[in-house]
């Protein structure tokens, strides 16, 4: 499989496609040298490869035919390393993303049902399981999330008290998902 990489000098290969990795970003893209590409930022080089159309399973052929038109180390352990960690901050920045659009969609939910957030250790359970809809999301993705929430409503509780809440919603959530498992099976 060979990987369309795009760099700054036109000289370096006629037949790449100028927007698979130039255009990720207006102002960065990958250079035609390596001492130029060493400078850059993990989150500058994150933006020039095209993990979202090509996906990050593309990734080691995308760094590998990158570093070899630069002249960069293609070994295995050294492509291996700088797509180890392109990817970690890629996947990161996805899930970081995706908290943050959860996290809005909770509160807006919170304040559609007209729950009071300060009050919030009041409701039932089951009210705050079907809000938060937890799904089958991890149980620490989960509490991150549960903090998002609760540092975005600035709700005044300390840590032992928002693990607490967070693990009986997470908990009935969890039973709610079982019982409605074991109904679709049967």
């Amino acid at each position: 499989m060979e990987a369309d990489i795009d760099v700054m000098a036109e000289s370096v290969e006629s037949g790449l496609q100028n927007d698979d990795i130039g255009e990720c970003d207006e102002t960065v893209r990958l250079p035609s040298d390596k001492a130029d590409y060493m400078k850059m930022s993990v989150a500058e080089k994150d933006r020039c490869y095209p993990f979202d159309d090509k996906g990050i399973d593309a990734a080691f052929e995308m760094v590998r035919t990158y570093f070899e038109k630069i002249g960069m180390d293609t070994s295995f352990d050294s492509v291996y390393e700088e797509t180890k960690l392109l990817t970690d901050y890629y996947e990161k920045q996805k899930s970081e993303a995706a908290i943050q659009v959860q996290t809005e969609r909770i509160v807006e939910r919170l304040e559609l049902l007209g729950i009071d957030s300060n009050r919030l250790t009041e409701y039932s359970v089951d009210i705050l399981s079907e809000v938060f809809d937890f799904g089958d999301m991890e149980y620490f993705a989960g509490i991150k999330l549960f903090n998002k929430v609760i540092d975005r409503l600035g709700v005044d509780m300390d840590q032992q008290k928002r693990y607490e809440v967070f693990d009986h919603i997470y908990e009935a959530g969890m039973r709610e998902k079982k019982v409605e498992r074991n109904r679709n099976s049967r």
